[in-house]
């Protein structure tokens, strides 16, 4: 697995000429909150954008849209005030907005406390991080240090990589495959280099 995420990594670094299975642009798609000119807590789906923080990020869009409906249905949120459903009959009856920012920070906060961060034992000490379940890197843990499942720790001895579709791909596989060998980490830092 180590190998295949290497090449995948190298495949979308160089670009080679002849391997055209992965050479594509990859659009990622986020869910990204914001209030509106009437104070209402909104979510919507975009692009994934480098200077904007994303609740979560996806590789299709369908997956996106099938996220936030769960949410809608789950938490109660208004499918207009989600961009979701633009009809007359949503748009004319909106809720007070207290109430539904009530809910907003309710379905964020739920998928905040969901979201895990973890490392994959590869082999040896060769671990992949999974940071709130987006691919971060891998490479050799020293596990004798103090503390050494702290993602601050971990982020020191690890090489970072970029993600992609092929990598969440092979980690998914890898996860059903070997349960045994997920290690939670401590989440020491609010933000990630």
């Amino acid at each position: 697995m180590i190998a295949e995420i290497l090449e995948s990594i190298e495949i979308k670094r160089l670009w080679p000429a002849f391997n055209k299975s992965q050479k594509h642009y990859e659009h990622k798609f986020a869910i990204y909150q914001f209030t509106d000119a009437k104070g209402y807590l909104r979510l919507c789906i975009d692009k994934k954008r480098n200077h904007l923080q994303p609740l979560m990020q996806f590789n299709l869009l369908a997956q996106a849209y099938n996220t936030l409906w769960q949410w809608v249905n789950h938490f109660q949120l208004h499918p207009a005030l989600c961009f979701l459903d633009q009809s007359q009959k949503y748009l004319l009856n909106l809720p007070p907005a207290h109430t539904h920012n009530l809910a907003i920070e309710a379905a964020v906060q739920h998928h905040l406390q969901n979201q895990q961060s973890y490392l994959l034992h590869a082999n040896n000490h060769f671990y992949i991080l999974v940071h709130k379940g987006i691919f971060k890197g891998m490479g050799y843990l020293n596990t004798q240090l103090p503390q050494w499942n702290l993602l601050s720790t971990i982020l020191t001895q690890i090489t970072l990589y970029p993600d992609n579709s092929i990598i969440q791909g092979l980690l998914i596989r890898f996860e059903q495959q070997n349960p045994q060998l997920i290690f939670t980490i401590i989440d020491d830092s609010t933000a990630t280099r």
